[in-house]
This record gives structure tokens, C-alpha cells and sequence, in this order.
């Protein structure tokens, strides 16, 4: 078995799972350790001797991805399945992940690999159907945006942002015994040449299911709202992001997660040549700073919230600095980088 001292991992992040899958996809997870599969099809385990083909990915009825392994009856998250390939905690699976993935190292991942992600995305979201019955906003499930001063007019003014009465995952009812707020994002996708719609769900206070989504990773949110009302263009890292901006701005589009996976290169290029100005908005985070570098390289600007306020408070993005500040003092640092 390989041995690892984890005392020489050198992490000023709090590792938890949400903060890991906001960064890395899970497929990417699953691929990395698990070595190239197909969604449903059998493979070789790679965990003991396995001549005939006893294991498989699928997609749960929750949405999530899981390996099974039929001789052992073993059924595996990502995280299980680091554990099981190192031996490891819970903890110390954190690290390896963000160590193999350049969150806590200067690792960096092959464009192939990548593609290759990209592609079992696609897949993954193929098998996942998301259906869900809205509820009428009130005091209670809006409470979450009014920390951000967004109101219930807003929201519902916002077209693409429902509360959640009930919610389906491929025709299985997702029950919600705790009562947390879960919200839905009815995202346009272009895919096949076609727009299509698709849902992300997002439970902020649920540990166990932060995210679901039937939105493929590299397809950003409001893509087909860009209007060409300003001279430049924000690529925010989340929809509850947009919705702080879009009180200052008009044209923007908003990635499934802070990485380079989720902002496709035909997509920079035709911002890049449509506005003066793209800029990057992600939170200070050393992940995030390392990604916006990539694409300052490319052409495009950044905005990132404030590094004192990362270290102090943990703030990540424009919802958290109104959440903790106010829109204020959000304002003044629009200010500070001349956006206002």
C-alpha cells in the first residue's frame, strides 16, 4: 500500500466534501481514481484481481454517481472510493483529492483528462431527469436571499429561480424531512445545436445535498440573456451571484463551478471578441485565484472579493460579502477596481 504524511500537506483551506465538489466535479473524482469507464457498463475492479468484469458506475435516484462492485456487493461514493483505494480516512481522503487536483499543490491535470470528464459529465446528466413542484415565495423560504437584500419582488421577477415544494430525481420523490430551503435553476443549454432546458437544485443549508444538477458542466448559466446592453461582460462563479450583479450590471453569464472545465474556449473567445471588457468575477480562495490567473493570461479581467475577508470570514463571492457587509460595502469595492 503507498504511504502518505499527510503532515507535509500544506492546506490553509478547510477541506469539507462541499467546498471540494464546488472546485472539482465528482466525475472527475470517480475517473481519477477509478481510471476510464463507461456510465452502466461493467469494468475490472481496480480495488482486487478481477479477470471478468464485476463492477460498474451508475447514477443513483438521488443523482449521484456511485461505483458498485457485484462480487463484494460494495457501493461506493467518491469519496468511499479514495478511502478504499489509500486506505485512508475520511480526512486524509480530503487531502489527497485536493493535492491530486491542484487545490492544496501546484498539480496540474492534462487537457485529455479533462475531455475526458467532460465527456462523462454529459453522460451523467443524460441519466438524470430533475422534476420538481415550485412553491409561492414567502418570508420563510426567501429568507436565505434577503441576507444577500434580495427581495421576494425580485425573485420573482427573476424567471429562472423557484422555491421547492417537492422535488423528483428520475421520477423518485427526494423527501425533505429536516425542512431545509431548496431551490431550483431552470438553465438554457445549448446543446446539439439546440437549446434545451435543464434544472440545478440548491439546498445552502443541506450537507448531505448541496447540489443536484441535470446541467451539463461546461454549459453556463444565462448564456442566451447576453443582450450586448454594456461594453464588457462578468463570468460570475454561481446563479445567487448573478443576482447581487445584475443590480449593477446587465450582461453576464455564471459557470457550475470555478474551474477552467466550466468555461468552454469557444465561449471565452466569443466574449473576449463581443466585449471590451470579460471580467472574472471568483472569491480569493487560493483555488479560485489560481483559476482567474489562467484566464487574466487569456485576456480577461478579475474581480475577486477580498482576500481579508476570505482569511477573516471565509467569504468566497459577491452573495457572502453582502450576506456578512451589506450591498454598501459591496458597492465601494466596485468601486475600488473602477466597475462603478
Amino acid at each position: 500500500m503507498q504511504e502518505f504524511d499527510f503532515t507535509k500537506v500544506d492546506s490553509p483551506l478547510i477541506l469539507t466534501p462541499d467546498y471540494l465538489l464546488h472546485k472539482i466535479p465528482e466525475e472527475a473524482i470517480m475517473l481519477y481514481y477509478l481510471n476510464s469507464f463507461k456510465i452502466g457498463k461493467a469494468f475490472c475492479s481496480p480495488f482486487r484481481k478481477d479477470n471478468n468484469p464485476s463492477a460498474r458506475c451508475f447514477v443513483s435516484s438521488s443523482g449521484q454517481i456511485l461505483f458498485q462492485d457485484f462480487a463484494t456487493g460494495e457501493v461506493l461514493n467518491c469519496w468511499q472510493v479514495v478511502k478504499k483505494k489509500y486506505g485512508c480516512n475520511f480526512n486524509q481522503a480530503l487531502n489527497i483529492v485536493a493535492k491530486d487536483f491542484g487545490i492544496t499543490s501546484n498539480n496540474r491535470l492534462s487537457k485529455s483528462f479533462y475531455s475526458e470528464v467532460t465527456e462523462l459529465n454529459k453522460e451523467v446528466k443524460k441519466e438524470t431527469l430533475i422534476q420538481f413542484e415550485p412553491a409561492d415565495w414567502n418570508k420563510k423560504n426567501s429568507a436565505f436571499w434577503k441576507k444577500g437584500e434580495i427581495t421576494i419582488e425580485e425573485l420573482e421577477n427573476a424567471g429562472d429561480i423557484f422555491a421547492i415544494k417537492e422535488l423528483y430525481i428520475n421520477h423518485c420523490q427526494i423527501y425533505n424531512p429536516n425542512n431545509f430551503d431548496r431551490y431550483a435553476y431552470i438553465v438554457n443549454c445549448f446543446i446539439n445545436d439546440k437549446w434545451e432546458k435543464k434544472v440545478k437544485i440548491y439546498s445552502p443549508k443541506d450537507p448531505k445535498m448541496k447540489f443536484l444538477s441535470s446541467v451539463p458542466l461546461n454549459c453556463p448559466g444565462w448564456l442566451d440573456r447576453l443582450n450586448k446592453k454594456d461594453n464588457k461582460v462578468f463570468i460570475v462563479k454561481s446563479r445567487k451571484d448573478c443576482q447581487i450583479m445584475i443590480k449593477y450590471f446587465t450582461d453576464m453569464i455564471w459557470l457550475q463551478n470555478e474551474s477552467e472545465t466550466s468555461f468552454p474556449e469557444e465561449i471565452q473567445k466569443k466574449l473576449l471578441s463581443e466585449y471590451e471588457k470579460a471580467i472574472i468575477v471568483f472569491g480569493s480562495d487560493p483555488h479560485a485565484v489560481a483559476v482567474s490567473k489562467k484566464f487574466t493570461q487569456k485576456g480577461f479581467h478579475y474581480f475577486n472579493t477580498l482576500k481579508k475577508d476570505y482569511e477573516n470570514y471565509k467569504i468566497e463571492d459577491p452573495f457572502d460579502t453582502v450576506s456578512l457587509f451589506g450591498l454598501k460595502e459591496f458597492e465601494k469595492q466596485l468601486k475600488n477596481k473602477k466597475l462603478l
